[in-house]
């Protein structure tokens, strides 16, 4: 049998009764986190399970069991809680607060997204709620239900510039690029000091390709916070999409000296590393990458790919062969070893392979790119043009396709066509790729 909740509980539980119908006091959070550490985590969850048995189907009780949860970082169960909390009271607000921020925490956004809209239904006119309501719809891939979430946050607060950054966002994710700078430079004019709102200008300006701004948007971000890492990521992309291959790395390789973890960063610098023809430092950070995750696809491939680049083209293939047995989305894997067959003039190989990374990922640009260059090798353009629109099709600015495409129809006879393509793809690619040299040089065929 449970002991009987102690008085230290009780009086929590009364505090909580209180805060049910506001946004969680800070304090009463403060209050409990103190109490489960004083008690220790046993002795915590006794209390708490007393609480239960003595005031059953009480919100309250729900209430401060979540937040003690919290505090001994049972996310999970906290989340359990906190939700039954709002179910026995459908207008409390605070137990639904805390859950969007704990789902947060955890990296749930649909979760968190369906918690705030909860809050706001509950009729909160926080304005804050529908910023972290249409970031974390942001954060589920729904655009235009966070746009409209950013919206009724503005009708509130109508200068607001987070939430003015937040709609930029949701203008930029719906491809809405005017709509997105307007919002986005509305968003640094009312709030100058905020790296979000640069955060967000930065992002606008590289989808627009206004990359010089962007980069001055990134400097004054980094001005602001030295140790922005997103910023130094962003700015590291900005470089490399403007050909300064090198301050890209640097930035890369500065934002691994504050997370050198992140999977995504250290492939990043890998790829400046052979493009600036260092392969052993490319290896070295697809290892890094792989420590983190020994099954990422792209890991690998990055790693095959240094391995080739230093002439070691049998560990390369052994490579890919083992990652594509173990590995459950081998489509990076299948493209880069059909990269290798290719380099290797294993087109018929190479074929096949780009196929099978098609059709585990029909959304891979660069497998239609690989096998229309495969088609083009044997002689059969029409073929190639039919995979190069495919490509074009999922990502209307990717140069190497347009690139591949211009000389597809060049060897199809047709000339405009192609000299559109080129043009565009030129108007794309970053300084120093090497198929500029490509384009001049089919130009001049």
């Amino acid at each position: 049998m449970n002991p009987a909740p102690s008085d230290a509980v009780r009086r929590l539980a009364e505090r909580a009764a209180v805060a049910l119908h506001g946004a969680p006091p800070p304090a009463l959070s403060d209050e409990v986190a103190a109490y489960a550490a004083a008690a220790g985590a046993e002795a915590a969850l006794d209390d708490l399970d007393a609480l239960a048995e003595a005031t059953p189907d009480v919100a309250a009780t729900y209430f401060v069991r979540g937040l003690a949860l919290a505090a001994l970082g049972r996310l999970a169960a906290a989340c359990d809680e906190l939700r039954y909390a709002g179910e026995l009271d459908d207008t409390a607000v605070a137990p639904l607060w805390r859950l969007a921020e704990l789902e947060e925490i955890r990296d749930r956004a649909a979760d968190a997204a369906d918690a705030w809209d909860a809050v706001a239904e509950r009729g909160s006119v926080d304005p804050t709620v529908f910023l972290h309501l249409g970031e974390a719809l942001l954060d589920a891939d729904e655009p235009t239900r966070a746009t409209a979430a950013f919206e009724e946050g503005l009708g509130l607060s109508p200068t607001d510039g987070r939430l003015l950054a937040g709609r930029a966002a949701g203008a930029l994710a719906l491809d809405l690029f005017d709509d997105a700078l307007a919002d986005a430079l509305a968003a640094v004019q009312r709030a100058p000091n905020d790296v979000a709102c640069w955060e967000t200008l930065a992002d606008v300006r590289i989808a627009r390709r206004e990359l010089a701004d962007a980069l001055s948007a990134l400097e004054h971000l980094l001005k602001l916070a030295p140790d922005h890492v997103e910023g130094m990521r962003l700015r590291g992309d900005a470089r490399w999409e403007s050909g300064d291959v090198a301050g890209a790395v640097a930035d890369y390789t500065a934002a691994l000296a504050v997370e050198p973890t992140d999977i995504e960063t250290l492939l990043a610098a890998a790829e400046g590393h052979l493009r600036l023809g260092d392969a052993e430092q490319a290896l070295a950070r697809a290892t890094a990458a792989l420590a983190e995750d020994p099954l990422d696809p792209d890991a690998s491939a990055f790693a095959a790919r240094a391995e080739s680049a230093l002439g070691r083209a049998h560990a390369a293939r052994d490579r890919l062969d083992r990652a594509i047995q173990d590995s459950d989305e081998p489509a990076p894997l299948y493209l880069a070893r059909a990269e290798q067959h290719l380099a290797a003039g294993r087109t018929n190989l190479a074929w096949r392979d780009a196929r099978w990374a098609i059709d585990f990922d029909e959304e891979l640009a660069a497998a239609y790119v690989l096998r229309a260059r495969c088609a083009l090798d044997l002689e059969t353009a029409a073929e190639a043009l039919s995979d190069l629109d495919a490509a074009v099709d999922l990502n209307p600015s990717d140069g190497a396709a347009l690139a591949w495409r211009g000389r597809a129809r060049q060897l199809d006879g047709n000339v405009d066509g192609a000299a559109d393509d080129w043009q565009a793809a030129l108007d794309v690619l970053p300084p120093g790729d090497p198929l500029r040299a490509e384009i001049t040089r089919w130009r001049n065929a």
